[in-house]
């Protein structure tokens, strides 16, 4: 929970405000990062809260899942608003009313909503500010190529926090996309990473390297893990 405050926070890697949350299935992330929510809400290091409202985004089982895990955890304490259905309409005008609620304590500091809800409603929801968004099973957001990862890039959004128990696989495309939607530019653009990163150590893993491209792409990979590994943590069940 301090690795994420610390982050979401710009404390832990200054400028930035992300981070992924990597922990092995069953180590209790959602708790954590409800934790999290209710810190945030509560408090800051100014002595007051840091943020009025958040986003949980997550598949559409998971909705109700998020929904009775915050009513569990905090009983009373919180109303989440659970996107779970309903007329288009009936939608745009619920998340209307949380996008909206500035300055008094909204009713509703928590929207909980699945990622085809967010895409299809996504211009609602860029129409002002969020003070944290959650995004379970992050690693749908693999592919900067597609809707819902614009439709999410696109939020007003600095604190951004992905969760995901499938450790981050070698694509490094993918990898980017991830580190990329947390924290935007840590590792430059698509383009410079490519040039930085991806080639060399794409070029140092082939067959036929040569000792100096084998040197040259263990060095990128290690300068990659430098800068991202200060905004990931993953625990094992070990």
């Amino acid at each position: 929970v301090k690795f994420m405050y610390d982050c979401v926070t710009g404390a832990r890697v200054q400028d930035y405000h992300g981070c992924i949350m990597a922990d092995e299935m069953g180590l209790g992330k959602t708790l954590q990062c409800i934790t999290l929510l209710w810190t945030l809400l509560r408090q800051s290091p100014d002595c007051r809260p840091l943020i009025e409202k958040a986003v949980v985004v997550c598949p559409s089982s998971l909705v109700k899942n998020w929904d009775n895990e915050i009513n569990k955890w905090l009983p009373g304490k919180l109303s989440p608003l659970a996107m779970d259905g309903g007329t288009k309409d009936q939608i745009d005008r619920d998340l209307q009313g949380f996008m909206n609620t500035w300055g008094r304590k909204p009713h509703n500091p928590i929207l909980i909503i699945s990622y085809e809800t967010f895409r299809l409603h996504a211009k609602v929801l860029h129409s002002g500010e969020v003070g944290l968004l959650l995004c379970d099973e992050g690693h749908r957001l693999k592919n900067s190529e597609n809707q819902t990862y614009s439709a999410l890039m696109g939020i007003k959004c600095a604190r951004r926090v992905l969760l995901s128990g499938t450790p981050i696989q070698n694509d490094l495309l993918e990898y980017f996309s991830l580190v990329h939607f947390v924290n935007e530019g840590q590792l430059g653009t698509a383009g410079e990473f490519r040039k930085r990163f991806e080639t060399p150590i794409l070029r140092g893993r082939d067959g036929d390297a040569t000792e100096e491209a084998v040197k040259r792409g263990r060095e990128a990979m290690g300068e990659m893990a430098q800068v991202v590994n200060r905004s990931i943590i993953r625990r094992t069940q070990a």
